[in-house]
Formats: structure tokens, sequence, C-alpha cells
């Protein structure tokens, strides 16, 4: 059943049109009452392959022909304004549907966008790459992203449900050899693979580096990986696709930085230790030394 619509103002509208062509995926429905505008934003925001940066885009349109954008089915365009170069084309529907509610008869619009020429970037920063290249689990979040900007939000979460649960072992061991260097017990590579996911996260909870997750935050894996298994069965493609958006900064900043902070402490530890044996070196010679 779709969502009843939103009642807008012309600014919320641009605002909102905006933030369709920027991030939405293909086929979701947006539907509204109460704006009229009738032409898209003059400006968004996206990654240009040019200029190798987030740059504004300009809509390139004639008036003298076309005075409105809304239309059943239409093709737009945008262009870089930086590089007046790259252009990316957008394909969609701007309906109006009257209705009559309570004896009074108002218009519903909706707005679905079709198809769009260059894709939805799939970019992924190169410390993430970096992380999961030694896997599938690269190819499986690609095809997560994938998912995500066709609309298929069950899908997309499911992949990263995988991810998470293909590394969770290998960041439980990166853990443990943090454990102990800090002195504490670790846990053997055998222990890791007998236990349970639930265990899993309440070890990773007692060993995550507070540099990461401070003091009264949570673990990020118990809740991503509840959210990604919630969306696989109770929540819809709409709803996943809302959730996946929301997960995906935290998962992210989790699997490219949690192993580079822990390779960065161990080369420290390891440096200070030379340093300190050094220092112990000096000392004994500067003490032969001052012996008569």
């Amino acid at each position: 059943m779709p969502k009843e619509p939103e009642h807008l103002n012309d600014e919320q509208l641009n605002a909102k049109l905006t933030e369709i062509l920027e991030n939405f995926p293909l086929y979701t429905e947006y539907r509204y009452i109460g704006a009229n505008q009738n032409v898209l934003p003059k400006t968004i925001q996206r990654f240009c392959p040019q200029c190798r940066r987030d740059s504004d885009w300009q809509h390139m349109v004639n008036r003298n022909q076309f005075a409105s954008d809304r239309a059943p089915f239409v093709q737009r365009s945008y262009t870089c304004a930086n590089c007046k170069v790259q252009i990316v084309y957008f394909v969609y529907s701007w309906r109006e549907e009257r209705q009559t509610v309570e004896k009074k008869t108002i218009s519903i619009f909706s707005f679905r966008k079709y198809g769009q020429w260059p894709p939805i970037e799939q970019r992924i920063s190169p410390q993430l790459e970096k992380a999961l290249e030694k896997s599938d689990d690269l190819d499986f979040y690609k095809a997560a992203l994938r998912l995500r900007n066709f609309g298929n939000g069950i899908g997309a979460m499911a992949y990263m449900r995988r991810v998470i649960e293909n590394h969770m072992s290998d960041m439980l061991q990166i853990l443990s050899q943090e454990a102990e260097a800090k002195g504490l017990q670790p846990l053997s590579k055998e222990e890791i693979k007998e236990k349970r996911f639930s265990d899993k996260v309440a070890d990773a909870e007692k060993l995550f580096p507070a540099l990461i997750t401070p003091h009264d935050y949570p673990n990020p894996f118990l809740p991503l990986y509840k959210l990604t298994s919630d969306a696989l069965h109770n929540l819809s493609e709409a709803e996943s696709v809302a959730l996946f958006d929301e997960c995906r900064n935290v998962f992210e900043y989790v699997f490219s930085s949690l192993r580079p902070h822990l390779n960065e402490q161990k080369k420290f530890l390891e440096d200070l230790q030379k340093l300190a044996r050094k220092s112990a070196t000096v000392n004994e010679t500067e003490a032969k030394s001052a012996k008569p």
C-alpha cells in the first residue's frame, strides 16, 4: 500500500526533488500534495568523474521548448558546473492525479525515477577496498550497493549481513591479538571458529578499542547484525533501503578503520619496544663506562 502523500510547499518540494535526483534508488515513488512547482531543481550535487570531486550540476533545459518539467514520461539532464563536460541524464515520470476526498477534489502528485545515466555512484573508499580486497566480501558489498540503487533494499541488507558474518571471526582474531598485547587472555583460532555469532559479538564488545567506539557507545557489530536481520524478516523494500543508508556509514567506518588502527598501534608498540631495548643497552654501556 502506498504511503499517504506528504503536504509540501514549493521550497520543501524543491529540496525533496533534489534529494530524489541525487540519492533515491530507481523506481521508488514519492507522492505529495500542496506544492505547485512544476520544474526540476536548478542545481543538484553529485560526484564528477572528470573533476574527481563532488560538484554542483546545473539543469540543462530550453524553457522555450519546455515550459514545464512535470510530465508522465520524460528525460532531462544536468551538466557539471565546474568542467562543463560531464552530463547526467534522468528519465522519470512526474504525474498529477485528481482525487475526490470528502467531496473536495484535490491534486495528488507522484514522482518516480525510472532511469539514470551514468548510474548512481557506487563509490567505495580506498580504505574500505583495501580492508575487503582479500576475500569475496568486496564483491558482496558492491552487489549490496547495486541492489540498493535499484530499490532492492532487502537484498542489499542480506549482502551487508553476509560481509559482517564473514568478517566477524577475522575481526575477533585481530581484536584478540590486541588484547594479548595488553596482557589480556587471547582467544585461539579454534575457540573463535567454534563460537556462535552472539558469543563472538559479546567477545568483540569486551575487546573493541575505545578509540573507535568510546565509552558508553555500543559495539557496532551487534546493532548492524540485528538491523540487517530485521530487514530480511520484517521490513519492506523501501524501509530496507532507508535502513541500509543509515547502516552504511557505520559499516564502512568500522570495516575501513578497525584494521588500519590496530596495525598502526601494533607498529607503534613494536617501535616503542625497540627504542626501550636500545635505551636499556645505552644505560648498560654508560654504567660500565662509569665503573673505575
